[in-house]
């Protein structure tokens, strides 16, 4: 029986241990090893990055939409109230319930967690795993690979069109030189990173034209997609609608304009898209006499690599990058006009992700006598209060 070549780079890893594709290729590469239908090609810089991302990328991303959706329907709890007494979606809710459906629901879907958290385990030692397996080809950096890899750099080629994509180089470069060698004919490479092999045309993203010769001369194939490229091995391993589905999703990762301001994640072979673009409330704490009240709603996201907050400013558009380090701290905004953002966690007893984005007003410092927070309108620097003790004096 012949086999199967088939390389994927981290991020793709990734993508399939978050969830963006189907869990089941984990095991369809698994059974294919343990039977020779397939031979894995696994670049060193793979390993490496593997190793440096997996539990703290991959459990941030997959839990993040755990954690949006939880507030999501804390938002729409909000909203519509309780007064509502037979919402569309009450079929989610147990009879006898309606009137606490959301309170319900939000206590069911918080429960499954733990469940969440223990799937992402799984999937990641199955990846571990799928990495020792004897039929697992460790391919180990050669330095006329890293020689290759520089002068595309010095060319500007892909993938180093954009950035410097120097650990791409080496993974794709390290996959042509094997299969290269030892003359292996319809070898595939899978790649999510569309950014950096591929190039926009008339809405599409074929193989860029600088990688396209390594394949033609190797005879090998580029797939954006894993469970494309496992279909070629075995048919309908994944269906039509499935795979329309995860290209719709690798259009909202990447067809993104915004890099985070806080990592380069790119750089270690993932995207640092800032993704999770939506509408979110602000606690605005200005009152009715100031310009700045009127900003109640801000559009924020998240980075796909590190996680970090990004607020786009509903007073100046411009972007503020706030990781869980800057959180429960004073960030003005980096675009100047002035406001202050503050993202409050001191609700997130436990740990769901609970937060609040605030609007500080800019007038409000502590009192010099009391200690209490005061809108100090008349630059004295004491609270009314202890002022008309003072006087009273």
């Amino acid at each position: 029986m012949n086999s199967n070549y088939i390389s994927l780079d981290t991020c793709t890893w990734i993508y399939i241990v978050n969830g963006t594709e189907p869990v089941s290729h984990l095991m369809f590469i698994k059974e294919g090893l343990e039977n020779g239908k397939i031979k894995l090609i696994l670049p060193r810089m793979v390993i490496k990055e593997w190793n440096k991302h997996k539990n703290e990328t991959v459990k941030k991303g997959t839990l993040k939409f755990f954690k949006d959706t939880i507030n999501s329907l804390k938002r729409l709890s909000k909203l519509i109230g309780v007064e509502s007494k037979e919402p569309f979606w009450s079929f989610l809710v147990e009879n006898g319930k309606k009137e606490d459906y959301f309170k319900d629901l939000l206590d069911k879907f918080q429960q499954k967690q733990q469940q969440i958290e223990d799937a992402v385990k799984t999937n990641i030692e199955t990846v571990d795993e799928i990495f020792k397996h004897k039929n697992t080809i460790v391919l180990e950096e050669s330095d006329n690979i890293k020689l290759q890899a520089s002068e595309l750099a010095l060319a500007k080629k892909a993938p180093f069109i954009k950035k410097n994509s120097f650990a791409d180089a080496v993974i794709l470069l390290s996959f042509i030189t094997y299969v290269k060698q030892k003359r292996i004919e319809g070898a595939k490479f899978i790649s999510y990173n569309t950014e950096d092999f591929c190039e926009k045309e008339n809405g599409k993203k074929p193989l860029h034209p600088d990688l396209k010769p390594f394949f033609d001369d190797t005879k090998s194939e580029f797939y954006k997609i894993v469970g494309e490229a496992l279909n070629s091995i075995q048919e309908n391993i994944v269906s039509e609608e499935t795979i329309q589905l995860i290209k719709e999703r690798q259009e909202e990762i990447f067809d993104e304009d915004y890099n985070c301001e806080e990592c380069d994640g790119n750089r270690d072979g993932y995207g640092n898209i800032v993704s999770f673009w939506y509408d979110t409330e602000i606690d605005n704490e200005y009152d009715g006499t100031h310009e700045n009240h009127k900003y109640n709603v801000a559009l924020t996201g998240n980075c796909e690599w590190c996680n970090s907050l990004h607020i786009k400013c509903p007073k100046c558009e411009s972007v503020t990058a706030l990781s869980e380090y800057h959180f429960d701290e004073k960030v003005e905004c980096e675009g100047g006009c002035g406001l202050i953002f503050y993202v409050d966690t001191s609700d997130d007893t436990d740990y769901t992700g609970e937060r609040t984005i605030k609007i500080i007003d800019h007038r409000i410092e502590k009192c010099a006598e009391c200690g209490k927070d005061f809108i100090d309108v008349n630059k004295i620097e004491i609270c009314d209060e202890c002022e008309k003790s003072h006087n009273e004096e």
